[in-house]
């Protein structure tokens, strides 16, 4: 009987039918899945992605109202304020050190809201350090998952083959 040339056995299909047609088509499928669930992969990917960017864009909407806030207070309160406060202090103390006292705390107010807008611009995440952090975790959940299927198959060699290299598993050797 040949099995190989133009008339052989295994030309004809009948050898992968009677070898394990059935494993090459469950490769097959494999591949397909495989195809398949990196391509949903890449879109969980993408969505997340997407997520954790519209949290930085509000942050940053935030931050930046924030400081749009500060400047608006500072732009239309602060000739009332002044001349509200400035006539106060004014009762007790000399004009020029009533002036001196209301600008200092003006300053005062002005700095806190400042300092919060950029306190909350400073949490945003840059978003190439976004996709940097994405990109690692996913590669470290792939190199997780082979060590672990690695790991997984060659104990199941291990103990289809009976094979004793003399680890017991108590980290000492047996004699």
């Amino acid at each position: 009987m040949r099995l190989f040339g133009r008339r052989g056995w295994l030309a004809r299909g009948k050898g992968l039918r009677r070898l394990g047609g059935g494993l090459a088509r469950s490769w097959v499928e494999m591949l397909r899945g495989l195809g398949q669930g990196f391509l949903d992969l890449l879109g969980a990917e993408w969505e997340q992605l997407k997520a954790e960017l519209a949290v930085s864009a509000k942050r940053l909407g935030l931050g930046v109202g924030l400081l749009a806030a500060a400047g608006m207070l500072c732009f239309w309160l602060l000739g009332t304020l002044v001349y509200f406060a400035i006539q106060l202090l004014a009762i007790w103390l000399a004009l020029w050190a009533a002036a001196g006292l209301v600008a200092l705390a003006l300053l005062v107010v002005i700095a806190v809201v400042a300092l919060v807008g950029l306190h909350t611009l400073k949490r945003i995440e840059n978003p190439i350090e976004t996709v940097g952090r994405r990109w690692d975790d996913h590669l470290d959940w792939w190199e997780a998952r082979l060590v672990r299927e690695d790991l997984t198959a060659a104990g199941a060699a291990d103990e289809a083959g009976g094979t004793d290299d003399g680890d017991d598993g108590d980290g000492e050797e047996a004699r």
